[in-house]
């Protein structure tokens, strides 16, 4: 539930897309809460300061080996002589896979030695600056890529080999990305250090700069909390909290990294305790964590762990954190409908010495402390102000209180085995999956039956005020009965509104029988308004009657009344609309009441869960699709996994590079692996004649039925990104994909209007061009991937608007993840290699004559079957050579110069064929792991 009342667009980061003065400051505070914990643990601080004493020690020995690979350029004996170095006592975890045995696949792997020697050795040497530290990272990352065989050795683990030689000659400015360390940070804000080595080391630079001054503390600090993973409460917790209920002053992005550092500690905590836990209550246990937002677009302000029984009734202990304080407790946990009524009396006479009833605003029973809590539950158990937490041992207290409270549980446990409303129901478990998936009511449940009661005063009042009224079939509000064109169309003639307001009366407030009230409306001609159908007559019912009529209106199509009857396996009544509406309803109401008792709202949204139940894709992609579509797209799988993090993090992405470098192609299969389902996945075009109607919705002609005259008529016809978005918003957590080919060939302000706006802003509703009575918001779980050419030099204009709204990811064939894509195909398929070599070498001299990647030659030309010189011909000659004509306008010399004939005869020959491959002899192992306070450094 979502206590804070307003939204605002502020936001307190100094840049756009980094951490504001209030995120950093937390941070550091809780770090610092570590760092004091880990000093006053003496004999943890000592061994710590023991086991780091040789670094700088060992420095100087280190740095002389590095001195002379720059002279000598080595390689060999370097790697030689750090191979007994590395193994000596004061050296510090450098003997391990991450470090020294990254050097021995280098010296085994590099096939020019002193080239490579030359290149180590600039790399190892203490930058000067930050731009510097990140260019030697890209640099060796691209070099050990290039040579790299069975993965062997790996860019991933450059960065460490780095930044352990400068913190030997630079300790203060340059901190190593241990593997605890890198851990450290993640856990600390909640968020994941990104994959591309590179970007990896920059960002936990940046990290640890902001909370740290001394980097040999916040190592050790970090190498302490591996071994002990602490957990404690701290104030900088509560004060987070605090923020996250702060919309007024802090803006959405703020709150969204405020929400990932308190999941990522709830996350900490709860697997951390889960063995403690299940021994106290003798049962096993499994931790869950709340998810990042109270409801879409709306980041939590508080902090909880549950540890409930794994198999089993969800009973268990929750520690729960916010701006007031923390309770350690026995949540009964909302089980099914009435559940919480049947413990309550449990609850309210319990007593056990210092546990009290603690509730939330909404709770009918216990002290209301400041908690968010849904459907006004409640727990029992200990509350702490936030003036009390540095006092608390909180490990032992929540062993405690699961000790104290095992009999409470146990009683609690009774019950609900023994629960006679539906352990035979075939129901019951899903029921209890529509509410644990759900988390049934939220607070958008709580929104619509606000909206419900709006409607009721107005269709209360007499005369009712029709067009006051139009939200309800023009909206979602408590339901969407659907396009109502013809009904919108009828209501500009003001006797038809005078009519529907007789209607309206009569239908929601008439003495005859229902099903009588229903036919007339529909068919007598003292009821009947032109396009007034069944779904807006039953919606008028739901609304003024909301314990009778369930909010689901039509009878016939496959989520009408008839499909929902055949789902819970009901017979289907006989009868005119009238008859068969009233008594469908009262079939389906009368199978859920035992669930849902009087919450009309609440089945209507079960059996459209239940519709959909075993039909929608997972949240996420399985692992073994993500492997299987990087094995076949021939691409690191951390490139895939970048992407999809991405697009659950910004929801938008765009892929850019030259042509032919498989941009829509890669878009497609991903696309196809994050939604599976056809209908959930679309491809649109853009072009510069692309419109705001075409993509999104607008006026459309069609042949009006209701004109004697075949005039043509107009209505609201919605387009790709509508349709998608309706299709989204019933599935939500499930992922809908619509990629926009060529994004940039369009005019994107005309084309996306408001909708620009939306895709920064997915938690807003706006008023759109043809919508201006209902707000519209894009879903959560409606995602984009746009692509575009850097050929197309247009691109410049586009950046601008879209980079805020977009993650760009690069697509460049000299470039992790395309460079060597194309001679990884060629020999997946048994293509000459020779293809590949001469593509390569015209790549090298484009990319001086063009000067840069974003023209180079893309892999995706090129791969063809039963390739020989004629295929490599024709390629050129009708695709290559157009292409670069564009490019070098007007310079008849270039042009010429990249003629096919001209390419061949400078690059044919030279390029030969495929002189096979080195040894795939494993890389040699070093001869032991250093343990760096107690962790492996393998990583």
């Amino acid at each position: 539930m979502d206590p804070a009342p307003t939204e605002s667009n502020a936001d307190d980061s100094p840049h756009p897309d980094g951490p504001g003065d209030a995120e950093i400051e937390f941070r550091r505070r809780w770090y610092e809460a570590h760092h004091d914990r880990f000093v006053a643990d003496k004999a943890g601080y000592r061994e710590q300061k023991k086991l780091t004493a040789g670094f700088a020690a060992s420095s100087n020995e280190a740095l002389d080996l590095l001195a002379d690979l720059r002279r000598t350029a080595d390689l060999g004996l370097f790697v030689k002589r750090m191979r007994q170095w590395a193994v000596k006592p004061t050296t510090l975890g450098f003997n391990g896979t991450i470090g020294q045995m990254q050097l021995n696949g280098i010296a085994k792997r590099a096939r020019e030695p002193e080239l490579f020697g030359r290149l180590l050795a600039d790399s190892l040497t203490a930058p000067a600056s930050d731009d510097e530290a990140l260019k030697k990272v890209k640099d060796l990352c691209t070099a050990v890529e290039d040579i790299r065989k069975k993965g062997h050795p790996t860019p991933r683990n450059v960065p460490f080999v780095l930044s352990y030689f400068w913190a030997l000659a630079d300790h203060g400015r340059w901190p190593v990305i241990w593997p605890s360390a890198a851990s450290f940070i993640e856990y600390a804000t909640g968020q994941d250090l990104p994959n591309n080595p590179a970007e990896r080391y920059q960002t936990y630079l940046s990290r640890v700069r902001e909370i740290s001054s001394d980097n040999n503390e916040f190592e050790m600090t970090a190498a302490w909390w591996e071994q002990t993973w602490p957990v404690f409460f701290d104030e900088v917790l509560a004060d987070r909290a605090q923020f996250g209920l702060n919309k007024s002053q802090s803006g959405l992005k703020e709150r969204e990294r405020n929400a990932l550092a308190l999941v990522g500690t709830a996350e900490s905590w709860g697997e951390t305790l889960v063995d403690a836990v299940s021994d106290a209550l003798g049962h096993e246990m499994e931790h869950h964590v709340p998810q990042l937002d109270w409801i879409p677009g709306h980041p939590r302000g508080d902090l909880w762990v549950d540890w409930r029984l794994s198999d089993g009734p969800k009973l268990g202990i929750r520690v729960w954190v916010n701006h007031r304080g923390a309770a350690v407790a026995l949540r009964p946990t909302r089980q099914r409908r009435g559940w919480l009524e049947k413990t309550r009396p449990i609850i309210e006479r319990a007593d056990y010495p210092g546990c009290r009833v603690i509730g939330t605003e909404k709770s009918k029973i216990g002290d209301d402390v400041g908690l968010f809590g849904s459907s006004g539950e409640f727990v029992y158990g200990r509350w702490f102000d936030r003036e009390e937490f540095a006092d608390l041992d909180l490990p032992t207290t929540v062993v405690e209180v699961a000790t104290q409270l095992r009999p409470l549980f146990e009683e609690l446990l009774a019950l609900a085995l023994g629960d006679d409303s539906s352990p035979d129901d075939p129901l019951a478990p899903l029921v209890d999956e529509f509410l644990a998936k759900t988390n049934y009511p939220t607070q958008d449940d709580e929104n619509h039956k606000e909206a419900r009661g709006a409607f009721a005063k107005l269709l209360a009042q007499d005369p009712i005020p029709v067009g006051d009224l139009s939200r309800l079939w023009k909206t979602g509000d408590y339901g969407r009965p659907g396009p109502m064109s013809r009904f919108n169309a009828s209501l500009a003639d003001p006797e038809a509104v005078d009519r529907a307001a007789k209607t309206f009366r009569y239908l929601c407030w008439g003495e005859d029988p229902v099903e009588e009230r229903i036919d007339r409306v529909l068919e007598d001609d003292e009821y009947k308004v032109s396009g007034l159908g069944e779904s807006v007559i039953m919606k008028l019912l739901a609304v003024t009657h909301p314990g009778t009529y369930i909010p689901v209106f039509p009878y016939d199509g496959d989520k009408g009344k008839q499909a929902l009857l055949r789902l819970l396996a009901r017979d289907e009544p006989e009868g005119k609309a009238g008859t068969k509406q009233v008594e469908s309803n009262r079939l389906l109401r009368e199978r859920l009441e035992p669930f849902f008792g009087d919450d009309l709202w609440g089945m209507s949204r079960f059996l459209w869960w239940y519709l959909r139940h075993g039909e929608v894709s997972p949240a996420s992609p399985s692992e073994e699709a993500l492997q299987e579509l990087a094995d076949d797209l021939l691409v690191e799988r951390t490139f895939l996994d970048d992407i999809v993090a991405l697009l659950k993090w910004k929801r938008q992405v765009v892929f850019y590079g030259p042509p032919g470098t498989g941009k829509t192609y890669l878009a497609r299969r991903l696309a196809e692996v994050l939604a599976p389902e056809q209908d959930r996945r679309a491809i649109v075009q853009f072009h510069p004649a692309s419109s705001y109607e075409d993509f999104f919705e607008g006026y459309r002609p069609y042949q009006s039925n209701d004109s004697d005259s075949g005039d043509l008529g107009y209505r609201l016809t919605p387009g790709p990104l509508a349709r998608m978005a309706e299709k989204a918003e019933a599935s939500p957590g499930i992922p809908h994909v619509m990629i926009i080919d060529e994004i940039n060939r369009a005019n994107l302000p005309k084309v996306l209007g408001e909708l620009l706006f939306l895709l920064e802003y997915r938690d807003e509703r706006v008023q759109t061009l043809y919508r201006p009575e209902e707000g519209f918001a894009l879903p959560d779980n409606l995602w984009f991937i746009g692509t575009m050419n850097t050929a197309d030099r247009s691109i410049a204009l586009v950046d601008a608007a879209l980079r805020r709204r977009f993650q760009f990811v690069q697509f460049v064939p000299d470039e992790p993840p395309m460079a060597g894509l194309l001679e990884r195909w060629l020999e997946r398929e048994d293509e000459p290699a020779w293809v590949g070599e001469l593509v390569a070498q015209v790549n090298e001299e484009l990319k001086n004559d063009l000067r840069g990647s974003h023209l180079l030659l893309g892999p995706s030309y090129f791969m063809e079957h039963d390739f020989d010189k004629d295929a490599l011909r024709r390629i050129w000659e009708f695709n290559v050579e157009p292409l670069l004509a564009d490019q070098f306008f007007g310079d008849r010399e270039q042009i010429e110069r990249y003629r096919f004939d001209n390419v061949y005869k400078r690059h044919g020959e030279q390029s030969g064929a495929d002189e096979g491959t080195e040894s795939d002899d494993d890389v040699e192992d070093a001869d032991g792991v250093e343990v760096v306070g107690g962790e492996s450094a393998e990583g």
